[in-house]
């Protein structure tokens, strides 16, 4: 079994965060990649990220479909994003989740929180809302309850369908996108309660919030139009890990 945790980051004390919980591990038999627009060298492998284009308003996209072709060996993929402390059996769980389902993404519950003491998060102040619509602490849903922030997904499916769409660079959403492409070949989806990861909230007053406002609304056109394609066969695999 070979795993590769990836880290798509724009901030450095974002992965120092990841880096401390990925320390503590039970499970310790992965790779730590990380792409970031600066050298980062803690990581077991570094992906200098590519620049942003002047239509793109997010930048997440590009750099996950590079740590995935990066992991192209591997058997399994555990996205973690910046700033979040992550429970310490979490690499374990997920790995364990794969083993029993090699055909499953799992998506984990988390919050996020103004600051973090001690690795103990005080301050509340954001809610995973997924909790609530929960019936069970994991259990099979449906593509609205994923989220890729902290999640697994097997490398093989993610191949097979050729990675995210990039063009959602341009509107800040579409992580679920992928999934569906992978959902239509079979793959299942299931959300995690036993492992709740903690997320640093990030300053986001900087944004442009009618430009934020705009994108997503153009992003969710989009969406919807490629999971009709999806639906109707027209959209299968795409070439972004070529």
């Amino acid at each position: 079994m070979k795993v590769s945790v990836i880290t798509p980051a724009i901030r450095e004390h974002g992965l120092d965060i990841v880096r401390t919980s990925l320390l503590k591990q039970t499970y310790k038999d992965f790779t730590w990649m990380v792409s970031a627009p600066f050298v980062y060298t803690q990581a077991d492998k570094y992906i200098p990220r590519r620049p942003l284009s002047k239509v793109d308003y997010c930048d997440m996209f590009k750099p996950i479909n590079d740590l995935i072709r990066a992991s192209k060996d591997y058997d399994l993929i555990i996205i973690c994003i910046d700033l979040v402390y992550l429970a310490s059996n979490t690499i374990e769980t997920l790995v364990k989740r794969f083993e029993n389902d090699p055909m499953s993404c799992v998506s984990v519950i988390g919050h996020q929180y103004k600051s973090l003491y001690q690795n103990i998060p005080i301050d509340f102040y954001w809610e995973d809302v997924r909790e609530k619509r929960m019936k069970n602490q994991f259990e099979e849903v449906d593509l609205i309850n994923f989220d890729m922030a902290v999640s697994s997904i097997p490398v093989k499916g993610a191949f097979l369908v050729g990675g995210i769409d990039e063009k959602f660079d341009k509107y800040g959403v579409g992580d679920k996108e992928m999934i569906a492409r992978m959902m239509n070949k079979g793959y299942k989806i299931y959300l995690d309660n036993t492992i709740q990861f903690r997320r640093l909230s990030h300053d986001n007053e900087t944004l442009d919030k009618e430009k934020k406002k705009i994108a997503f609304e153009k992003g969710i056109v989009y969406f919807d139009q490629c999971i009709e394609d999806i639906k109707n066969g027209k959209r299968d695999r795409l070439h972004y890990l070529d």
